[in-house]
């Protein structure tokens, strides 16, 4: 049983149970309980998993070394938007001489801004090999390693910037990671750190419990940002609330703070009150789950036993194939725009090309439904202006 991330607690209330279905080979659990711990408060997943597979699955069967909507490779317009806007913030009334260390690099989009903004002292890290690769390509300095790797230990080299955006929310020993990261810190430099806000977690914009997914298993807020510090003797020396755009109808809520050594003793930090908050997300995911829209319509057809091809293969439809009519559908197709995933099964049926898919479709007048987190209004218009003379619908 996982311990609490941030004060090693075994005691934790379960809030919440969620269930995907996953690829078959996945080393990511299929089912997660969503908990409190009872010692400090924080809100974290357990599972049957260990540190051991996630390590496995970030290093041998990481999405982030796609380049269509793999956030960290800069190479889609919005992922490219929010790296610009970050190096912004970071390399304000910074030398251009500082030295950055960004972990969880994926395809080193960050460390690709900095080096355009003439920034030479550049290392990445990243668990795939796909994503060092392609940093190297870059002319840029990386390895293959995690938070967790011991050969960090050894490693003499500091830097007066080390990045962890968006990656602590993954890590399955957050206090082991951040320490790790520290090791990194030169003196008198800082550790950024960016995670999603589970403060402000919300389903105006976004489809039910969209924030729990297999991979986040962390989720922070300011209070708990301030806590995992403390205990590494660390201190918050600004913090900024963001949101980011992720093509949805609100931005996706995240926090970021800039983490420095203090001489001497760190106070605790306060209480973590977030798991209320957290509830109430919870409670609105269920009553928007059961408000989708067509969930009737897909019913009436699931009941029919009619031929469904299901375009998206994301958490969002992961999640419907575990928690809707769509468990026990009769599934044709399910198209996805990742090559990555080309090939692979989600409960029995292949991950294919929307040339495949819609071909299948036609040969078996199947219903096709629209299953992604954003910009499923944008599939259903080209869709629907495609001609393709098959029924759509959207969940």
């Amino acid at each position: 049983m996982r311990q609490c991330p941030l004060c090693s607690g075994n005691q934790a209330e379960v809030i919440c149970e969620q269930r995907y279905c996953l690829e078959e080979t996945s080393l990511l659990p299929a089912e997660t309980a969503v908990v409190a711990c009872s010692d400090c408060g924080f809100v974290f997943a357990r599972s049957d998993k260990s540190a051991t597979d996630y390590r496995g699955y970030y290093s041998e069967q990481t999405k982030y070394e796609s380049s269509v909507n793999a956030s960290g490779s800069g190479e889609y317009e919005l992922d490219h938007q929010r790296i610009t806007a970050l190096v912004d913030m970071l390399t304000e009334d910074q030398a251009i001489d500082m030295r950055v260390l960004d972990i969880g690099a994926a395809k080193g989009g960050v460390l690709v801004e900095f080096q355009r903004r003439g920034y030479r002292q550049l290392f990445g890290v990243d668990a795939a090999e796909a994503c060092v690769r392609s940093i190297a390509s870059h002319g840029i300095e990386a390895c293959v390693g995690s938070l967790e790797d011991e050969r960090w230990a050894v490693d003499p080299r500091r830097f007066d910037l080390v990045i962890l955006s968006h990656v602590l929310e993954h890590v399955f020993d957050v206090a082991a990671g951040l320490a790790s990261a520290r090791r990194r810190l030169a003196e008198g430099g800082a550790i950024y750190v960016e995670v999603p806000d589970a403060s402000r977690y919300n389903v105006d914009g976004f489809p039910p419990y969209y924030f729990f997914d297999p991979e986040h298993i962390n989720h922070f807020d300011l209070d708990s940002l301030r806590m995992m510090a403390a205990n590494e003797g660390l201190v918050l020396s600004k913090w900024q609330a963001k949101e980011l755009d992720v093509g949805a109808a609100s931005g996706y809520p995240a926090i970021g703070v800039w983490l420095v050594a203090q001489t001497g003793a760190v106070t605790a930090s306060p209480e973590i009150n977030c798991s209320e908050t957290i509830q109430h997300y919870i409670d609105a995911s269920a009553a928007a789950l059961m408000a989708l829209p067509n969930m009737a319509l897909l019913q009436d057809l699931v009941t029919k036993d009619a031929p469904i091809v299901i375009w998206g293969a994301g958490s969002h439809a992961k999640r419907l194939l575990a928690n809707s009519p769509l468990a026990t559908a009769n599934l044709i197709a399910i198209i996805d725009g990742d090559t990555s995933k080309h090939g692979k099964l989600l409960r029995g049926v292949e991950i294919c090309s929307a040339q495949q898919g819609l071909k299948r479709a036609k040969d078996t007048n199947a219903t096709i439904v629209v299953a992604i987190a954003v910009n499923a209004d944008e599939v259903l218009t080209e869709l629907t202006s495609a001609a393709i003379n098959l029924s759509v619908m959207s969940v």
